[in-house]
Parts: C-alpha cells; sequence; structure tokens
C-alpha cells in the first residue's frame, strides 16, 4: 500500500483491501486503500465496488485494444527494401515495432506486416515517434478496407486462428 503512494498521483493504482472479522476497516484506511472488501467476497458487493473505482481509474487514451504480437514487419525504406523489424503490438489503427536502430520520421512508410496464423497485411504508416534504442510506434495512413477489416477480425478474434486472405494488391 505505501510503495503505491510513492508514485506520482497520476500514475498511483487504484488500491483494494480485503478485511476479515479480526482486522479493522480503519486499517485498510490506515494503510491508504481506496477500497475496501469485505470477506467473504460476495459477486454484489465486489461488482458495486468495481463501478465505483472507474470513476478513479484512468482512461485508455487508444480508441482500440492493443494487442502484443511477436512478428516480422518489413518497410520500404529509401535505399532499404525490406527493412526487418519486430512487430511489439497492433491495433486497428497503427503498431509499434523495435528495430536495430531508429527510424527515421517519414512522411508514409509502406509496409508488409506478417501475422503469427499467416495472414500478410500490406499498407503503408506514418512514424509518430521514434527512439534511440529502435522502438516506434506507427500510425496506418494507407490500409485497403478489406485489410483493415480482416485485422479488426483478427485482434478481435483473441486466440481464436482468424484467416487473412487478402487482396493482392493491399493498397
Amino acid at each position: 500500500f505505501r510503495m503505491a503512494h510513492l508514485l506520482p498521483p497520476a500514475e498511483r493504482p487504484v488500491v483494494f483491501a480485503m478485511v476479515g472479522e479480526r482486522v479493522p476497516v480503519a486499517t485498510a484506511y490506515e494503510f491508504r486503500a481506496n477500497f475496501v472488501l469485505y470477506k467473504p467476497l460476495q459477486e454484489e458487493q465486489v461488482s458495486r465496488t468495481l463501478r465505483a473505482a472507474r470513476g478513479f481509474m484512468p482512461m485508455e487514451r487508444r480508441g482500440s485494444a492493443r494487442r502484443a504480437v511477436k512478428s516480422m514487419v518489413h518497410f520500404d525504406l529509401p535505399g532499404s527494401t525490406g527493412y526487418p523489424a519486430m512487430l511489439l503490438d497492433v491495433n486497428a489503427s497503427g503498431m509499434s515495432v523495435q528495430t536495430t536502430g531508429a527510424m527515421p520520421l517519414r512522411d508514409t512508410v509502406p509496409f508488409r506486416l506478417q501475422l503469427p496464423q499467416g495472414g500478410l497485411v500490406r499498407g503503408a504508416a506514418d512514424v509518430l515517434w521514434t527512439d534511440s534504442s529502435g522502438r516506434a510506434g506507427l500510425i496506418f495512413s494507407r490500409l485497403a478496407t478489406q485489410a483493415r477489416e480482416s485485422l479488426v477480425a483478427w485482434l478481435a478474434g483473441g486466440r481464436r486462428k482468424t484467416s487473412l486472405a487478402l487482396a493482392a494488391n493491399a493498397f
């Protein structure tokens, strides 16, 4: 509990404490718990408490959920066709990658993204940020409608294997 409050206010987690007959509720609040749950846990009590806690939790800024993926993506940079990178995560609007060096900030970078189940997504993306360790964040700027729909379906499918049958001219 105390370690959580050493973080800056914007980064502090919402802290829940469970108390039983032998632990007074005041003890939980002394340790700076935000919410108290009483043992034995009851579904209705937990649901109400979690609903109340939502107001204390930071909102996700992304429009769609990220999915961690360890796969390859290839960029066609000037002078380097097929520049490889490791895909770290992807969502319906973009991706983050790890390259061997800082990626140049450019207007548009063509890419080929190989998904784990064998689907290939082709498109173009804008580099939003990059750092000296080779990580970069990109937003899709050109992605065929069918490719975007297939990517969204694959993301929504969770662990379920979804085929990405894409047209040969994906962009």
